[in-house]
């Protein structure tokens, strides 16, 4: 990190880069500035359970925090209860939170079943919100006083991906999960999810052995080898199903936890391949792990595989993150460390991202895939994206704690600020017009305004904060 407070590619934790005739990064948040975001709150939930949260900003200016939570919580902050509570005070339970346009508390909706899990959030036309994950067992999809029961194969024994899809106020409109086919045990888990503009639903989940991704009468068979690939579903906006497409080789463990849907209608996805015997292709001539970058079209054409091989498989890397760009490009962002070719194409883009598992990177591409400009990201983790409206792109990740940072759409850094206790982490970034918001974990004490003001929360915390531009 340089003295003017301003690093290769992101400002320092705490300071902005308002004059931007010079790449200096001098504007301090605890000063104020015209180009730093304005806090709005946090919101706090004593969940017990800090592993991940999500959020995402409403087509009606809604805020959503979700997650898991254990034993019994209450998610109204402001003073009256709304009470939910796991199966047991030793098991894991979803739940998905809306906040009104103003932040005030809306709902709450809960899923008690022990062995489910979230694994991504995203907003859809009227204020609905779409959620994916994965349960063991059986599972009621429906949060209020119906019953929309799924069970997770013949014998109880494997593991299923859910969708599910919320109203405004809270109602089930549909849930749908994907059942393994074999006696014995499979597998299949929702972890990436993208609503595109006619409100088409797309996931993307690993899977092992045989899985009907038709949630429907019909049958859409996939076979994935012990090791799991990767698979991405399209569903129409009234959960039917539309075509999948899986990623992978027979012992070449793939993931794709990413999903973004392009302004161009394509689909991209962003996660690694590269653990098992066969994945002899990586730098260095063996078995590693390395970003991987998918496109499909909207009915579901390929349009291209690349991956961003590290310059050492003792420096293995993983992208996690992807969000659409103006004008059909994308960003992409991820975890790595040593030196990484952030290049999908012929060239070569070799960027530094530090020397452990703590560092990052992110890559602008173009709509055909070609690089537009990229930055290794030294002690910050990339763990989610978020397009802004002036095409530059928000980062939530982690390093020291929580951090959040902006670039423009060329890449030089515009803000940056930590947030909330000594071991948090921005998980999720969410941005809609002049507003955004960040999700994750913190432990600890910690304050979670990054200006002059302060609010503290102390303990085990999943929090959604939010601000405008």
């Amino acid at each position: 990190m340089s003295a003017d407070r301003c690093g290769r590619a992101v400002c320092e934790a705490g300071f902005g880069n308002c004059d931007v005739s010079s790449l200096d990064c001098d504007t301090s948040f605890a000063a104020g500035g015209t180009c730093l975001p304005h806090y709005l709150g946090t919101t706090a939930l004593a969940t017990g359970y800090t592993y991940t949260s999500w959020t995402t900003i409403g087509t009606d200016g809604s805020f959503f925090l979700a997650g898991q939570f254990r034993g019994t919580v209450d998610f109204d902050p402001a003073g009256a209860h709304d009470l939910r509570s796991a199966a047991s005070d030793a098991d894991i339970a979803i739940f998905i939170t809306k906040l009104n346009a103003d932040g005030s508390y809306a709902w709450t909706r809960s899923f008690p079943e022990p062995g489910a899990a979230l694994g991504a959030l995203a907003p859809a036309s009227g204020g609905a919100v779409v959620a994916v994950g994965v349960f063991y067992g059986s599972i009621d999809l429906d949060p209020g006083t119906g019953v929309d029961l799924h069970q997770s194969g013949p014998l109880f024994e494997s593991y299923q991906a859910l969708v599910v899809k919320l109203a405004a106020d809270g109602s089930l409109v549909w849930g749908r999960t994907f059942e393994g086919t074999q006696q014995d045990r499979t597998y299949s888990s929702g972890i990436g999810l993208a609503v595109d503009a006619t409100d088409a639903v797309y996931m993307s989940a690993i899977f092992t052995s045989e899985v009907d991704f038709d949630p429907g009468p019909g049958m859409a068979l996939r076979t994935a080898p012990y090791v799991g690939n990767a698979a991405v579903v399209k569903l129409t906006s009234a959960g039917d199903f539309s075509w999948v497409q899986t990623i992978g080789s027979l012992d070449c463990h793939t993931e794709v936890w990413g999903l973004a849907a392009g302004t161009d209608g394509t689909v991209w996805g962003a996660g690694w391949t590269g653990t098992g015997p066969a994945c002899e292709t990586l730098a260095g001539g063996g078995p590693g792990s390395e970003p991987l970058i998918v496109a499909y079209s909207a009915t579901g054409d390929a349009r291209g595989v690349w991956e961003l091989p590290p310059a050492s498989t003792q420096s293995p890397a993983y992208a996690f993150a992807v969000a659409a760009g103006p004008n059909g490009s994308v960003y992409v962002g991820g975890q790595a460390s040593g030196l990484i070719d952030l290049d999908p194409g012929l060239g070569v883009a070799m960027r530094w991202a530090g020397p452990s598992q703590s560092g990052g990177f992110l890559a602008k591409l173009a709509p055909d895939a070609s690089l537009l400009w990229a930055q290794g990201l030294p002690g910050l983790s990339v763990s989610s994206l978020a397009a802004t409206g002036d095409g530059g792109v928000l980062i939530g990740g982690y390093g020291a704690n929580a951090v959040v940072a902006k670039l423009g759409s060329d890449g030089t850094p515009d803000w940056t600020f930590a947030t909330g206790g000594p071991s948090g982490s921005a998980d999720s970034v969410a941005a809609r017009g002049g507003s955004f918001a960040v999700a994750g974990a913190s432990q600890g004490s910690g304050d979670f305004d990054p200006g002059a003001g302060t609010q503290i929360f102390d303990g085990d915390l999943s929090f959604l904060s939010r601000f405008d531009f």
